[in-house]
């Protein structure tokens, strides 16, 4: 493995500290790629001399658009990261913690929600390996999963497994990112046991994983009883749902507005809201407006479903999930 880890270096790092000047700011596009413009840019970096460490840059990087930063030291010669990064929500709360040696991810990580710690997770050679544990605020186990412990396994997966991949991603499809991107994007491949708990400490969900593919999950309510047997890695992450027939009940119950009719306004409102963990929706709220009108009967209606709904479920415990829904008002 000795090998491998001049490699890691390459992949991860480019030297990017080589100015003289004691502060510098450096942009960068979405890709993580170098960008000489702030219009351009989806992140910016400052970096920092730091006066007790010749060889260490003190850098903050902060996310143009959700405003999520992190901070730490990268070596000035290279632009490793080194030691401890800090990752702070957009709120300026901690979230992660992550060592790093010679820009490699090493060593025990954290994770944080509200100030407490909810993650542990053992990084070695960049990677995820072995067991992690999740907790939930209150302190008790939520999920405890294993991943694959051979780094040129993982590169295999990562670099062939393209389905393995996606759903590593969730939000994005592997064919658009390069290895470099999936390998810092993707930081471990799940493989062996992976149980989820309920707060009340009855198992949830037991999955098993092989090199990162689903073999099969089993569902369980807050008594114990299966419910459920899945395959399709898909399931695991499930949105909120209606109960019944969503579009036959939008199509029944709104109503054009007569002076929208008249003046034959048109057109897509988008409603967002949340489906809480107990099926009630809460934060209503308009992404896209068309005029007052037809705004204001897009709320009415959706909000008139406000009982009707399951909430969605994150390896089978229910979450509060976010919900989009267009209304088309059109004259046809």
């Amino acid at each position: 493995m000795k090998k491998l880890i001049p490699a890691l270096y390459l992949l991860f790092t480019g030297s990017i500290v080589a100015s003289s000047q004691e502060t510098s700011v450096v942009f960068f596009d979405q890709h993580n790629e170098r960008t000489v413009s702030k219009n351009t840019a989806n992140s910016y970096k400052v970096f920092v001399e730091d006066a007790t460490d010749p060889n260490l840059v003190s850098v903050k990087e902060i996310n143009l658009y959700t405003k999520e930063y992190n901070t730490g030291m990268v070596t000035k010669k290279d632009s490793l990261n080194q030691g401890v990064f800090k990752y702070y929500n957009s709120e300026k709360q901690l979230v992660k913690e992550i060592t790093f040696v010679n820009g490699i991810r090493e060593g025990m990580a954290s994770e944080y929600t509200n100030d407490h710690k909810t993650a542990t997770y053992p990084f070695s050679e960049q990677f995820i390996k072995g067991t992690v544990e999740e907790f939930y605020v209150s302190g008790k186990l939520k999920a405890k999963k294993n991943y694959l412990s051979n780094t040129d396994q993982i590169i295999r997966v990562i670099n062939q497994d393209t389905a393995a991949v996606n759903y590593l991603l969730q939000n994005g499809r592997s064919d658009t990112l390069s290895l470099k991107e999936k390998m810092y994007k993707i930081e471990g491949i799940y493989d062996g046991a992976c149980t989820y708990y309920y707060e009340s400490g009855t198992v949830a969900s037991e999955e098993t994983f092989q090199q990162g593919k689903l073999i099969k999950a089993l569902f369980y309510d807050t008594l114990g009883s299966l419910v459920k047997t899945e395959k399709n890695p898909w399931n695991l992450d499930k949105m909120p749902s209606y109960k019944g027939n969503y579009i036959n009940y939008l199509s029944n119950n709104i109503r054009y507005p007569n002076k929208a009719l008249e003046e034959r306004i048109t057109g897509t409102v988008v409603i967002g809201f949340n489906i809480a963990q107990d099926g009630k929706m809460t934060d209503v709220w308009i992404l896209k407006s068309v005029h007052p009108l037809l705004d204001n009967e897009a709320l009415r209606v959706i909000k008139s479903t406000y009982k009707k709904w399951s909430p969605g479920k994150y390896h089978n415990i229910p979450m509060t999930k976010p919900f989009i829904a267009p209304i088309i008002f059109n004259l046809q």
